[in-house]
């Protein structure tokens, strides 16, 4: 990468130059760089998390829930908005990275509808609720390929041995 890349006309110099000084002075060894490279992406997804939450929440109040179709597109947009910043929602449950479902259940003759926050990458209970959760947000969990070594290796998911 050459950092040229063409940044949105909101993104002023001195915010560029804001974003370049959190990578001021790290460390030149390779362990020592990545580990603070991984605080500062932590970091910075704590506070995308912090600043996109309560717009998110208030878009999700705002959406109509009358009808299957409504409650199924809440929980797509809700998911899909999370995904594209790098977050996922926080199971009330188990505190878990989860994504928000729908789906109905048959009481009798009544078909309730309920949302789950099913959590990500685990085998969990989901946290069922018959009315929209406040939806808390996390960083989502690092993708783990099937086959990568440093991953089945440590078993861990802050990053292959170095």
């Amino acid at each position: 990468m050459t950092g040229k890349a063409d940044l949105p006309d909101h993104i002023t110099p001195q915010k560029q130059r804001a974003i370049e000084s959190m990578f001021d002075g790290l460390p030149v060894a390779v362990n020592e760089r990545y580990r603070a490279l991984q605080d500062i992406r932590k970091a910075f997804y704590v506070e995308l998390a912090k600043r996109f939450e309560p717009t998110l929440n208030e878009f999700a109040r705002a959406q109509p829930q009358v009808t299957d179709e409504d409650w199924s597109e809440l929980a797509t947009s809700v998911n899909r908005m999370a995904r594209h910043l790098g977050l996922a929602l926080v199971s009330p449950r188990n505190n878990a990275p989860a994504m928000l479902a729908f789906d109905t259940k048959r009481s009798g003759d009544r078909v309730i509808r309920r949302y789950r926050l099913n959590a990500i990458g685990r085998r969990t209970a989901p946290y069922t609720c018959y009315e929209l959760p406040d939806l808390e947000l996390c960083q989502a969990p690092v993708r783990i390929e099937p086959l990568s070594q440093g991953f089945r290796e440590t078993g861990r998911d802050d990053g292959p041995v170095l």
